[in-house]
């Protein structure tokens, strides 16, 4: 594990726009990049070994479970279902309330990237530059 000066630093180096950090976590080097997300918004993206397939997201693989940031939205807008009768909602089988897990390769802030990494990986070494 990195120490607490160490992770002071990583999460320093991904405080700024195209700012970046390598880490060796449970034997993969993963690259982290601050990347423009939108037309304002900047957002930390990870990479394995310089590459990223978007199979990792969609399959349920040891990579999604260590780097992806796990994002739980409603399955069904509201506009969808809001005028329609329950007797409808049950015929069309549509849960008002029913819940869907998302993995998504950005991460908004690198505390909450750190949080991840140290509840998910067991070993994380600093790459230095």
């Amino acid at each position: 594990m990195l120490s607490k000066e160490e992770w002071e630093e990583f999460e320093k180096n991904l405080s700024y726009p195209y700012g970046w950090a390598e880490l060796f976590c449970d034997g993969y080097k993963v690259t982290f990049n601050v990347e423009r997300e939108g037309t304002l918004r900047f957002a930390i993206v990870w990479y394995i070994d310089r590459k990223f397939k978007g199979k990792w997201l969609l399959e349920d693989c040891e990579i999604r479970r260590k780097f992806a940031r796990p994002s739980v939205r409603n399955r069904w807008k509201k506009n969808m279902w809001k005028g329609l009768p329950k007797r409808m909602l049950k015929r069309m089988k549509i849960d008002p309330d029913e819940k869907v897990t998302v993995h998504l390769w950005h991460w908004n802030s690198a505390k909450s990237l750190r949080r991840h990494l140290v509840k998910n990986c067991d070993k994380i070494e600093w790459v230095k530059p």
